[in-house]
């Protein structure tokens, strides 16, 4: 997984909902002491989780969800492996 390229797709997308999306991004990754080359696909559950709950608070819990909603299709596509491997794709 490019985890550098996942985040970056985020921001570019999830601009739409709020400028502060790219904060809330950096911030939770500053959190959990990663940097953007350090995700896996199971850490970037974690990360997703904890992106949409500042996400839900900071911009509203509409912004939230769809936000989450943006990740998951993105780690979807950037590591469609992780997915087949649990069934879910």
């Amino acid at each position: 997984m490019n985890s550098v390229r996942f985040i970056e797709r985020v921001e570019r997308k999830g601009l739409v909902l709020s400028p502060a999306v790219k904060r809330i991004l950096d911030l939770q990754l500053t959190n959990m002491g990663l940097t953007r080359d350090m995700l896996s696909p199971k850490m970037a559950e974690e990360y997703i989780a904890r992106v949409s709950s500042a996400a839900s608070f900071v911009i509203g819990p509409e912004a939230g969800t769809a936000l989450k909603n943006l990740m998951y299709r993105e780690l979807r596509e950037e590591a469609p492996e992780y997915f087949a491997s649990m069934g879910l794709l």
